[in-house]
């Protein structure tokens, strides 16, 4: 028998949007969050995913939801690089959308 593995996706953009039907339908993987600020498309998630926690920010989907072992970063690619090291605080797996980062400092 597979172990769970919960996912949660912060942004419902494009690749967000994405990324929500795959994981879905991974065996053993349950897509549990959707972090999305943009009210249209928070709506849209949760139309779409009534099972999944539909929050904000990532900082609450962090914070409020069950324990995360992945959280894809589909966010906009200003913000990849912070949100990526505040699921990796937590303890999580990152799949990052493209760019990582904006800068070598980064």
């Amino acid at each position: 028998m597979l172990e769970r593995i919960c996912v949660g996706i912060a942004g419902f953009g494009e690749m967000g949007r994405n990324h929500a039907r795959i994981w879905k339908n991974i065996p053993g993987a349950e897509l549990v969050a959707i972090a999305e600020p943009d009210s249209k498309r928070y709506l849209e998630a949760a139309e779409q995913y009534p099972q999944c926690a539909i929050v904000e920010t990532i900082e609450e989907m962090l914070t409020n939801v069950v324990p995360l072992d992945i959280v894809i970063v589909a966010t906009q690619a200003p913000f990849h690089y912070s949100h990526t090291l505040l699921a990796i605080r937590r303890g999580c797996h990152v799949i990052c959308e493209k760019p990582m980062a904006l800068s070598i400092m980064e």
